[in-house]
């Protein structure tokens, strides 16, 4: 009850209805994919509406791709607190990532240096300090802010990598992409956890520009995936959006086959089968993860910590 006043109270009573609808249709599994279709479509209203003004300004702008990835183009990865603070598989993660980085630079992000890539207005800023957006959600205006800036690519923390990145380079613009499934606001046509381009994309200046109007104006956050609704508007609003992320084939399909058995048995087998036509794998920190099963044997989280931490 609490969430729909919240909601009512910040996005009025329509949006609360859906809002409050899909988190009841999820908990008791009816109607979801009707629901979160209708919900996805009443929040993208929302902000098509309200934020006309942007959307307008850079819809009238030359829409031109004119840079691309490099081979020096940074991957970016964020942990606020720095690397020391990371937990264990955040940790084999980044570790991961250094490794497998095919010599593009890896950039870690923290609450430390990150004002030496972006600039981002005061007004948010002190809108995290004050904790009205929350760390996950600086996350997405800081990945947005470092890809305009700088161009690269940007990985979460829980990316877990096992072969070497391809070459990006004279790509515009890359990220994971599946068919469709699910109710996801992107139908997997990206993911925002994986997403990367040339400095000033189309996409990038998009996110920018939206993201600092919304914060600026809103003191709430309409729904967790905030960042796909607004990639969404992109792809629907803006041509080169919708061209690039076209481009983009289906790729790391078995994406979260490890993260589903981080607590099973390791077997060598099934690691070959999940990274076979897999590289980038979405992994999870959160939650009860044991090193061995309960007969003693290694589970593929006590084979990942072994690979690149003394925690196993």
């Amino acid at each position: 009850m609490s969430n729909f006043k919240n909601a009512q109270k910040d996005f009025g009573n329509k949006i609360a209805f859906w809002i409050s609808l899909n988190d009841i249709g999820r908990r008791f599994n009816f109607s979801k994919q009707y629901v979160a279709a209708k919900k996805h479509a009443i929040i993208k209203d929302y902000l098509r509406s309200k934020y006309a003004k942007i959307i307008q300004n850079i819809k009238s702008q030359q829409q031109v791709i004119d840079t691309k990835i490099e081979d020096t183009s940074p991957i970016w990865i964020c942990w606020w607190d720095g690397e020391e603070q990371m937990p264990a598989l955040t940790r084999a993660c980044y570790q991961s990532v250094c490794k497998y980085a095919n010599k593009q630079p890896v950039r870690l992000i923290t609450k430390y240096n990150y004002q030496e890539y972006v600039t981002i207005p005061a007004e948010i800023t002190e809108k995290v300090k004050s904790k009205l957006i929350t760390l996950t959600h600086f996350s997405d205006i800081l990945r947005m802010c470092l890809l305009y800036e700088n161009g690269g690519i940007w990985l979460d923390a829980t990316i877990y990598l096992t072969q070497d990145m391809p070459s990006y380079a004279q790509k515009n613009f890359t990220t994971i992409k599946h068919p469709p499934s699910g109710t996801f606001v992107s139908n997997c046509l990206w993911s925002g956890f994986c997403i990367g381009g040339g400095k000033h994309h189309p996409l990038f200046t998009f996110m920018r520009a939206m993201l600092f109007d919304y914060w600026k104006k809103e003191t709430s956050l309409i729904d967790y995936y905030l960042i796909d609704y607004l990639i969404s508007l992109a792809y629907e609003q803006l041509p080169s959006v919708n061209q690039s992320i076209q481009g983009v084939p289906h790729n790391n399909i078995q994406l979260y086959a490890l993260q589903q058995n981080l607590n099973n048995a390791f077997d060598n087998t099934l690691l070959d089968e999940y990274t076979s036509d897999t590289f980038i794998h979405k992994l999870r920190w959160k939650g009860q993860l044991s090193t061995k099963t309960e007969d003693g044997k290694p589970t593929f989280y006590g084979h990942i910590l072994s690979r690149y931490t003394d925690q196993n």
